[in-house]
Formats: C-alpha cells, structure tokens, sequence
C-alpha cells in the first residue's frame, strides 16, 4: 500500500510538473502508462490528478518551470556564446 501511493504521489508530481497527459507523452511516457496511472491514481485517491490536492503537500510549479526556462536560457546562452567565439 505503501509503495503505491508513493508511486502515485509521485505520479501526481510529475503530472503537474509536466502539465499534464499531452506533456508526459512528450516527455517520453507511453500513453497506456499514463492511462494506467490515471485508473490507478483515480482508484486510490478517488479523482483525477488536476482535481486532487494533498493538504500536506504544496507544489511551487511557478518555481519549478521559472527555474527550467531559466537553465535552458543559460545552456542556451552558453552555446551561443562558443558559438560567437569560433
């Protein structure tokens, strides 16, 4: 029980790191790992990823995907930048 529901939570997680079905599919995931996820994640928390919230866990998203665009600015920036040099 224990091992699910942390899978699960960290299912949750990634959905909302991601952005949801179409950004985890992007992102590699096969579609029926994620619709299986989604049965199982429904079956134990009793809805969807996007309509549940844990009150003991509050995910900073602007943070997170702030700090993604950042560092991909940078590697950007950075290849520019030898790029230039060359």
């Amino acid at each position: 029980m224990v091992r699910q529901q942390s899978e699960l939570i960290g299912f949750w997680i990634a959905w909302h790191q991601a952005g949801g079905f179409h950004a985890l599919e992007m992102a590699g995931w096969n579609r029926a790992t994620i619709y299986r996820k989604l049965r199982l994640f429904r079956t134990e928390f009793g809805n969807h990823p996007d309509e549940h919230d844990f009150d003991w866990l509050k995910l900073n998203l602007s943070k997170c995907w702030t700090g993604e665009l950042l560092d991909a600015l940078g590697a950007d920036r950075a290849a520019t930048s030898k790029a230039r040099k060359k």
